[in-house]
């Protein structure tokens, strides 16, 4: 089992969670949070960044936002529902590919990122570094369908805080951006 880096988070159901464009409207959405919004070309057009402000939660910190980058559309839809299932977490913007998730991050400036590795154009393992410079204090959590052992370290290396397998089940993924979110906001 490979070995989570110091200060990273502590490994999660026996993986190592170190410390990790199109975009797609979401149902409902019109005008207000979370509406589509222009690219910077105004065209609207892939790559366009869907920002979300949350309304703080009652009696607690503001909820921890969330990025997903992930070229497949149903996979980001179902991660958005089932993150959002938990009132502490609300995505902030979503990508279809690394490009369009380096600028989302630059423009979101998310507490946590969810980036997948394998994408067409620009994929997670170039966007990582490029988050890193432009989102210093967002943390990266890689997540992937490659197993950890295979790339878990090269990913760290690179920049981010964490692995996490698509296999795991969603109460490790939340604890793990749970936690990413918990040193983020230690740092501040």
């Amino acid at each position: 089992m490979p070995v989570a880096p110091p200060g990273s988070i502590p490994p999660v159901g026996g993986r190592t969670i170190g410390g990790d464009g199109r975009t797609v409207p979401r149902p409902g959405d019109g005008a207000g949070p979370g509406a589509p919004v222009a690219s910077p070309d105004g065209s609207g057009t892939p790559g366009t960044v869907r920002p979300r402000s949350a309304a703080p939660m009652p009696g607690s910190q503001r909820p921890i936002r969330v990025f997903l980058c992930d070229d497949v559309d149903a996979f980001r839809a179902l991660m958005r529902v089932v993150l959002e299932e938990d009132p502490a977490i609300v995505v902030c913007g979503e990508a279809a590919d690394g490009a369009a998730g380096v600028d989302g991050v630059d423009a979101t400036r998310p507490d946590v990122v969810l980036l997948d590795l394998a994408m067409p154009g620009m994929d997670g393992m170039e966007a990582i570094p490029l988050m890193r410079e432009r989102a210093p204090r967002t943390r990266i959590l890689a997540l992937s369908g490659f197993t950890a052992d295979r790339l878990a370290a090269p990913v760290i290396e690179l920049g981010a805080d964490g692995y996490i397998e698509k296999g795991e089940d969603v109460a490790v993924i939340r604890r793990a951006i749970h936690d990413a979110a918990q040193r983020v906001r230690a740092a501040a």
